[in-house]
């Protein structure tokens, strides 16, 4: 509360009353130890809680802190209301990205028909995805996703990952989606698998070649040539480590 004292405003964190020149008092953890000047508190000095006292000075309403609002509080809110299925869907797809196709995001349920269609229809109904022209492309709240993303369990954020980059490969290409070498390389390298990482960024430098992107070709060789001196500082690993190895250099002449 705020209490009026000399020309000067005063927080009180509980209902003591201070007398003196005006102070912030905020409880510590040391019991018993005192710093500062000792506001004078009516009854058994042995019952005064033990404070930490900051001479404010000419404070005014200003000077007086405010809590820090949290942007995601409302978006966690919401997502604690999920059931158990709704939230375990939510977590398969936004691992995905801002945009899934409702036959991957079924792949990746891992779950019968009905029970998957009646999770969708409450994430769409707490406003948390939302399908786009009844193409079969759901899009996420973007600020749902990443707290959904930033919450998973280390663990479980990588099976996922790698869950996600299994079923983008076994997913066919249709005229709404093509699956993309870089998003699987990211997938791979996010859930634990930076061999199969290393393949698809190759991959997509040479889709890149043949497109006559030649920077962008360039930029994945670059990220490539990363992965495998942060991951494979040893290239006689294994055989295929060795044959990605020389692809890569072929690459890099090209």
């Amino acid at each position: 509360k705020l209490q009026r004292q000399d020309r000067r405003w005063v927080l009180l964190k509980d209902d003591s009353e201070v007398s003196g020149p005006a102070l912030l008092a905020e409880n510590i953890d040391e019991p018993g130890r005192q710093t500062g000047f000792n506001p004078l508190i009516p009854g058994d000095d042995s019952e005064i809680p033990a404070t930490k006292v900051i001479e404010l000075g000419a404070a005014t309403r200003a000077d007086i802190p405010l809590p820090v609002s949290d942007e995601k509080q409302p978006a966690r809110h919401r997502l604690m209301r999920l059931s158990p299925a709704g939230r375990d869907v939510a977590e398969r797809m936004a691992i995905m990205g801002e945009q899934i196709l409702g036959t991957l995001a079924e792949r990746l349920a891992l779950r019968p028909e009905d029970e998957f269609l009646d999770a969708l229809n409450e994430l769409l109904a707490h406003n948390i995805v939302s399908e786009e022209d009844d193409d079969g492309i759901y899009r996420f709240s973007a600020l749902h996703r990443k707290v959904l993303v930033e919450e998973l369990e280390p663990k479980r954020r990588r099976s996922l990952h790698q869950l996600a980059a299994r079923a983008l490969e076994e997913q066919p290409s249709a005229r709404l989606f093509r699956v993309n070498p870089i998003q699987l390389a990211q997938h791979y390298l996010r859930g634990g698998e930076p061999q199969n990482a290393l393949r698809h960024q190759m991959k997509a430098s040479r889709e890149a070649l043949m497109a006559n992107a030649t920077q962008t070709a360039a930029e994945h060789v670059r990220r490539a040539q990363g992965i495998l001196a942060k991951y494979f500082p040893d290239k006689n690993d294994s055989q295929e480590v060795l044959e990605l190895d020389a692809n890569l250099v072929l690459l890099r002449l090209d």
